[in-house]
Formats: structure tokens, sequence, C-alpha cells
């Protein structure tokens, strides 16, 4: 599994992407605003859906309306902002998010318990945070296939572009092990 990028985890980041030729701007906005945008599961949560200025989205709209960018070209450049914003691969983010959306009542409860406000963390210090609730009490083997599922791309996500050698390393000895360590001949 790709380990979080401890930058995105620091602070509350905002950033500027390019759509059809105009720079819109995505505020800095805490986790919070991530997770209602992408639990509310409205059309475009991210790209106009987290866009502060109402001259960014009247610029994506008519983009759309225009036929300069897709809805599918919206989706990408959505998930590429929320693996810079998160510091977890897309896909990734949105599961942890999700899944905590599924079981909020426990999530949302421990983070309370330990006086964890979504409203003053980075999306990626939430994320890290959740991921550490939900592996904290696993075994090993829970652990493994928890990391597995939350770690495979979706179908159709081209996996050769963000092939991260060192985390494959990792994720194969963690489901097979080791490599074997050849015996060790005594010298006469």
């Amino acid at each position: 599994m790709r380990s979080a990028d401890a930058l995105a985890a620091l602070d509350i980041w905002g950033c500027e992407v390019d759509v059809a030729g105009h720079t819109v701007t995505i505020p800095a906005v805490p986790a919070a605003d991530w997770f209602v945008a992408i639990l509310a599961e409205d059309v475009g949560p991210i790209l106009p859906g987290l866009l502060d200025s109402e001259v960014d989205k009247l610029r994506v709209m008519m983009a759309l309306m225009d036929g300069a960018v897709t809805v599918e070209e919206l989706a990408d450049l959505s998930q590429q902002v929320l693996a810079e914003i998160s510091g977890w691969q897309w896909w990734q983010a949105d599961r942890l998010i999700r899944g905590a959306g599924a079981y909020w009542r426990e999530i949302g409860g421990e983070l309370g318990r330990r006086g964890v406000d979504l409203h003053r963390i980075s999306l990626g210090e939430a994320l890290n945070i959740i991921y550490r609730l939900c592996t904290a009490t696993m075994n090993q083997e829970e652990r493994t296939k928890f990391e597995f599922e939350l770690s495979l791309p979706p179908a159709g996500v081209d996996t050769a572009v963000m092939y991260d050698a060192q985390a494959a390393t990792v994720t194969a000895y963690a489901l097979l092990g080791p490599p074997p360590v050849p015996p060790t001949v005594d010298a006469p």
C-alpha cells in the first residue's frame, strides 16, 4: 500500500486546477467540507462543488455546457485533486471517507471521544486518523486484507503510471511473507 504523504496531513491545503484553459481555485477547506462534499453525492462534489468563487463555478459550468470539458474529464480532475490534497491515492481516500460515513456512529463517536474536530484538521490528517482507528485492533491477517482491499485500484485505473516498486515489494511481503533464506553451509 502506498503510504500517506506526510506533507498533505500537515496543513489544510487548497489548490489551483486548470479547467478548459481557466485556472480555478479550490480553497483550503478542512476535512469536514471534503466529507460533506463526497458523502452528499451531489453532481460534481469536488469540481465545481468545492469551489467557493461563483465566478469559478460559472466558468466550470460554462466549459461543461460548451463542450470544452466533459463530465469524465471533470471526474478525472476531481480525482487528481482528491489525491493531491489528501496524500492518498484518490480511491483510498474515497473508500476511507465512504467507509467512515457508512459507520459514522462508531467512527464519528470515536473521533469525538478523542477530541478530533474535522472542522479544524486537514483531509490527510483525518484520513490518517480514520485509517489508524480501523486498523488499531486488527490482527496481521485482518490488516493485510484491509490494506489490500483499500489499495486495490478500481477497474479501469491505469496502474502502470503509478507503479511504486517499493510499495509493491512491501505489499508482497505482507501477503506472502519474506523470501526464503538459503541454507548456510558450514565450511570444512
